[in-house]
């Protein structure tokens, strides 16, 4: 039977939980999911008070309305869009589990619509386009160093599968510059990570731990070369942060994820000098 109730009760934690869980998946949770975050009775308040609506009928994917993305700027002090698929947000949501769960019942974290305010606002400032022009310099520094390293390799070579070899690695490394040049050139060079989390030090551990388990049960080598950088990155994260919370920035990859969406992402780094951690 459907709650007659429109109202949400936020001093329910199940209500606190699945609105929190609505911020960080940018707007977009499944009923299933929303089923296992509260419970039917919290479901339908959300549906039948206008707090969500079905993407598309049918779909079982239900979209924040502009009325909850204002009950939890103002009660939570979360920002959210909806501005990615279904399908991401899914992902997202389950990549939550590679952390403590207080992390989003507490409401410690920015979504990827925050963290683009904060990017949008960097881009005005001199030290952005600093930041730019310092990336531009170091691909061209590159890709004279290839030439040389080139040149030096085909005179070295004693046969011509060697030079072969030399010319496909050339051609290759020369490829991914243009590439890198491209992207950093272009009107919008940036990806935002999907969320950032404020982590204890405890926490951090528990989530460098977990995703230590998953590496170590998969056998898929792009999996497995996205967690080998992730555990060194958090380790020096661990190591080096003396404050009791570090902040971890998170971006969850899809079978979608071309080289150069990785490098818009890269570029996020380098720019703002935060190291993201990429879960798959």
């Amino acid at each position: 039977m459907k709650a007659k109730n429109k109202s949400l009760n936020l001093r329910n934690k199940k209500v606190i939980d699945v609105i929190n869980t609505f911020g960080i998946a940018e707007g977009r949770l499944s009923k299933e999911d929303i089923y296992a975050i509260s419970n039917k009775d919290v479901f339908y308040k959300l549906k039948n008070g206008g707090f969500i609506k079905e993407t598309a009928k049918g779909s079982g994917v239900f979209k924040a309305t502009g009325k909850l993305k204002t009950l939890v700027g103002k009660t939570q002090g979360i920002s959210f869009g909806n501005g990615c698929s279904n399908r991401h947000s899914k992902a997202i949501t389950k990549a939550t589990n590679y952390f403590s769960k207080d992390i989003v019942n507490q409401g410690r974290f920015k979504s990827g619509h925050s963290l683009k305010k904060e990017m949008d606002s960097f881009k005005t400032t001199g030290k952005y386009q600093k930041k730019v022009n310092s990336i531009k310099q170091s691909i061209n520094s590159r890709r004279n160093s290839l030439g040389q390293a080139y040149k030096n390799r085909i005179s070295s070579s004693k046969t011509h599968y060697e030079q072969y070899q030399a010319k496909m690695d050339y051609r290759s490394e020369a490829k991914r510059l243009d590439m890198q040049y491209e992207i950093i050139n272009s009107s919008n060079p940036v990806f935002i990570p999907d969320l950032m989390i404020q982590a204890s030090r405890d926490e951090a551990q528990e989530l460098l731990d977990n995703i230590q388990a998953r590496y170590d049960e998969i056998d898929d080598g792009r999996e497995k070369r996205f967690l080998y950088d992730d555990i060194e990155k958090l380790q020096t994260m661990i190591n080096t942060t003396n404050t009791e919370t570090i902040e971890i920035y998170l971006e969850v990859v899809t079978d979608s994820y071309g080289q150069a969406k990785l490098e818009h992402h890269y570029n996020y780094e380098n720019i703002m000098d935060r190291p993201v951690i990429y879960l798959c």
